[in-house]
């Protein structure tokens, strides 16, 4: 009987959207069918990717709003939930209406027109935008378990547990894992949601797993929320005792940072950066150096990680995609599966054809192995292509793509050639190599550099490079004091000289310290240790290839004592007020002891949930004998406050 109900219950829900959903699928299909006709479907972009995620996450959001929305009205949510079945059924049957039409409004349309392109068209299509439809349907799913516990969650700060949805999002997420994250997402946020489907929807989640899973994302969310309020509220506070309450109109935090540390020289320009190191190096040159700095064309080079591709990764982890060629208003895109670039006319949308690494390829060349690049490469800016050691470049008037430099074997590129002036910069994650830009721009094939600079450290820890072209060589000024999971890497300012025979001398090394204090730096473990240490492993399984290893390292500097005492006190005043608060509460027993212990754990995130989640004590509801003394009170009270201003006197 049970199973017939929640069957009937299903088909009725699904007949209850059916003209909106027949609509949105039609709607949908018509869209895509627009895009493919007048441009490329799966050349990623930042406007596609935010229209992607309004669009299906703000389906999925307003549809889970909606439908329980509704149900919440008077009246018909008694007559919902006294159906002779389990609440999780009744709740089964209604979201999974929810998530058949949302495969029929997002899945379907996406899976049947890149068939229809792959079928019918000229188009490139790999293997993997066949798994954009999953994607975009897992996201719509999630955003709709999110709107459904904004409407069911007996706390209004429901919203607050949306936070995990952001992890599949990450760009940092490598290869297929993104299905592994959004799977999680999804069997977390139906677990919430269908704990909060009650009979009460006022009454507070009793079941400990249930609270668990609302207060840990709650507290992941508060936890950085405390982070950009500490950064705020300091940054106000120097800025007001500088310079009063004028200063936040002209100034910036950032200007009251004393030389000698990170914030300082990583704010200063490219002159300032040089001399800030040449006058604490104290070299013989110094002086002369400082002068001729003055007069020199000066340029910096900025750190840019060249984000490794996974073959077959999905379209939204692609941070640029297409190569331009605006002499022929072409856009190449780069095939994983046939590792070539295929070509659309920007204004047409026609198919242009397919290039490889010797240019133009015929219809019987496309299959040739030997046109093929030796891996996915990463598209870099609009003309260059990186290979793990080989960089290449566009050539738009001839439609060739050219080998411009080949690295050696233990060095692979970290940022594409940029022309400054009269040289050209490539960095590597060994060393800068600098190129005559004229013999840049005049060869099309490989191009000798004209000096190698070795980093002086670890590119890992390096911010930026200051360079100043001198009459006889080139000066540099290293930043390194980057941050990690571990925590803040050693900094330092290298001041290193390149002469003119190629020779390389380092004039000095100036200790750089950090310029916040050291309970705002390592506030966020202040706040919560625990959470800190979960944050670090999180990140280090999204993204181990900044690591090495699906690992947390131990941290690169010792905390110092009073930042340990600083988070044991708040630990423990967090769980002494939970005590207190609880007993107000009304909690005893195994709850009140739970909810301290969690917050000693977890801190004043753990708190702050605390005062959302905890149940709170009933009102006594006053008796017969309450009322009427209360009522007769009022009415003393009443009379006698008009007596007293003398507004009654008898006539």
């Amino acid at each position: 009987m049970d199973m017939i109900s929640m069957w009937q219950m299903y088909r009725a829900e699904l007949l209850r959207f059916r003209m909106f959903g027949s609509i949105a699928a039609v709607l949908h299909l018509v869209v895509l069918r627009g895009v493919i006709s007048f441009g490329d479907l799966f050349i990623n972009s930042v406007a596609k990717l935010a229209l992607g995620l309004v669009a299906y996450g703000g389906l999925g959001l307003i549809f889970g709003l909606y439908q329980w929305g509704t149900y919440k009205k008077a009246g018909r949510w008694t007559f919902l939930v006294h159906r002779p079945m389990a609440s999780s059924q009744i709740f089964g049957a209604l979201a999974g209406a929810a998530a058949t039409w949302l495969v029929v409004i997002a899945a379907l349309p996406l899976t049947a027109i890149t068939a229809y392109a792959d079928l019918f068209r000229p188009e490139w299509v790999d293997a993997r935008f066949y798994a954009t439809a999953p994607f975009v349907l897992g996201l719509s799913l999630v955003f709709y378990l999110l709107g459904s516990i904004v409407m069911l969650h007996p706390s209004r700060t429901a919203a607050l547990i949306g936070c995990v949805a952001v992890f599949f999002l990450s760009r940092e997420l490598v290869g297929d894992w993104v299905f592994v994250i959004l799977a999680l997402v999804t069997l977390w946020l139906g677990f919430v949601a269908v704990t909060c489907f009650k009979p009460d929807l006022k009454k507070p989640l009793n079941r400990p797993l249930a609270v668990v899973a609302s207060a840990l994302p709650m507290q992941y969310a508060l936890l950085w929320m405390l982070f950009i309020g500490g950064n705020l509220v300091w940054s106000s506070w120097i800025a007001f005792e500088e310079h009063g309450v004028q200063s936040f109109a002209v100034h910036t935090w950032n200007d009251y940072f004393p030389p000698q540390t990170v914030e300082y020289l990583g704010y200063r320009n490219t002159e300032d950066a040089l001399t800030h190191g040449l006058e604490r190096i104290d070299h013989p040159r110094g002086a002369e150096l400082a002068k001729q700095i003055e007069l020199a064309e000066r340029f910096e080079i900025s750190r840019v990680w060249r984000k490794p591709v996974t073959r077959g990764q999905l379209l939204h982890l692609d941070r640029s995609a297409a190569l331009a060629d605006p002499e022929h208003e072409v856009a190449w895109a780069v095939s994983h599966d046939r590792l070539l670039l295929f070509g659309r006319d920007l204004r047409s949308g026609a198919p242009v054809g397919w290039m490889g690494e010797r240019g133009l390829l015929t219809s019987e060349q496309v299959d040739d192995s030997s046109q093929r690049f030796p891996e996915v490469p990463s598209v870099v800016g609009e003309k260059y292509l990186l290979t793990s050691r080989s960089v290449y470049e566009l050539e738009g008037r001839r439609q060739r793509i050219h080998k411009r430099f080949e690295l050696p074997e233990d060095q692979s590129p970290a940022t594409a050639p940029r022309v400054h002036g009269s040289v050209v910069s490539l960095m590597s994650d060994k060393g800068l190599y600098l190129f005559d830009a004229r013999e840049w721009r005049r060869r099309l094939g490989e191009v000798k550099p004209l000096a190698y600079v070795e980093l002086p450290g670890d590119i890992r820890n390096l911010s930026g490079i200051q360079v100043a072209e001198l009459l006889d060589g080139f000066l540099f000024s290293f930043a390194f004091g980057s941050q990690s999971s571990r925590g803040f890497l050693p900094a330092e300012q290298v001041m290193a000289e390149l002469t003119l025979d190629g020779g390389v001398e380092i004039l000095g090394r100036v200790a750089l310290s950090q310029g916040q204090p050291a309970l705002l730096r390592h506030q966020v473990f202040v706040y919560s240790p625990l959470m800190q240490t979960a944050h670090d492993w999180l990140w280090a399984a999204i993204g181990p290839y900044r690591h090495g290893a699906v690992a947390v390292e131990p941290r690169l500097e010792p905390l110092p004592s009073k930042v340990w005492a600083a988070a044991l006190g708040l630990s423990l005043l967090g769980a002494l007020a939970a005590f207190l608060l609880g007993r107000r509460r009304g909690l005893v027993g195994r709850g009140l002891w739970a909810w301290t212990l969690g917050v000693l754990l977890s801190g004043l995130p753990g708190l702050m949930t605390f005062f959302i989640l905890s149940p709170r004590k009933p009102r006594a509801l006053p008796t017969a004998a309450e009322t009427e003394s209360r009522r007769i009170g009022i009415g003393a009270w009443a009379v006698t406050g008009v007596l007293d201003t003398g507004a009654w006197e008898p006539k």
